[in-house]
């Protein structure tokens, strides 16, 4: 049966020579992969935008219950994107946040509200904004609110060390090992006072948003720990 819904593109795997398959988050039907012959051909160049990272597509597709491999039958861009790909900086985010989304979605059920966050944040992305810079920051710590393990903003101007077993502040060191000290502590705190209208503030300078995107990611892969497993960590703190 056939269905319309939007997507977002997260990856692609190749299949044979000409054919991928496509991962997307759809807003009716969460993440879905589906088989597209001839992507890699010369004949149809049209098909080349269902494997750029966040673009977002109109979808006209085959949902067959219990089927992991899907069909599309038409589809085209919603939105073309104009800032994404003539930005070093901007590629860059994009290809950790697919990497992450990728891993974080990976079964994710038709979940609306994180799909129109997901949706909202590649049209941020893709903009003229101040401080894009820290924009995967922002969206990393934003989206802990859609996952339900979104950390208790109690204390978090007063106490020095973050309790990563508790999700939240704490006034002593915690005895165990999961935790955030004084100094990474104090960096993550800004989280929760900055807005996008102040985005600049999360973080001043390459090492400050080193520092944060470890603490970040050290709270996913505490709630996550069989489950994210980032390759391009590196390749964003080169660049950042």
């Amino acid at each position: 049966m056939l269905y319309k819904t939007d997507g977002i593109v997260l990856d692609h795997t190749l299949f044979g020579e000409t054919s991928a398959i496509i991962h997307v988050f759809t807003r009716e039907f969460g993440t879905k992969s589906y088989m597209v012959n001839g992507i890699l051909g010369t004949k149809k160049r049209d098909k080349i935008i269902l494997l750029h990272p966040l673009n977002i597509l109109e979808l006209e597709v085959y949902n067959k219950e219990n089927s992991e491999i899907q069909r599309i039958k038409e589809f085209k861009l919603k939105r073309q994107q104009e800032h994404i790909p003539f930005s070093q900086e901007r590629r860059a985010q994009t290809f950790f946040l697919t990497d992450f989304l990728s891993n974080i979605l990976r079964n994710e059920n038709s979940n609306k509200p994180l799909y129109d966050f997901i949706y909202d944040a590649v049209l941020f992305l893709d903009s003229e904004n101040v401080g894009i810079e820290n924009y995967h920051l922002y969206f990393l710590f934003q989206m802990t609110f859609f996952l339900g393990f979104s950390p208790d903003a109690k204390n978090a101007a007063i106490y020095p060390f973050f309790d990563l077993n508790e999700g939240s502040f704490v006034s002593k060191e915690p005895i165990h090992n999961s935790f955030l000290d004084i100094d990474e502590t104090k960096l993550f705190s800004r989280f929760f006072f900055i807005k996008l209208e102040n985005l600049s503030q999360l973080a001043k300078n390459v090492n400050e948003r080193k520092i944060l995107l470890k603490t970040i990611v050290a709270l996913y892969k505490f709630h996550f720990p069989n489950k994210l497993k980032l390759k391009s960590l590196d390749v964003l703190g080169q660049l950042f």
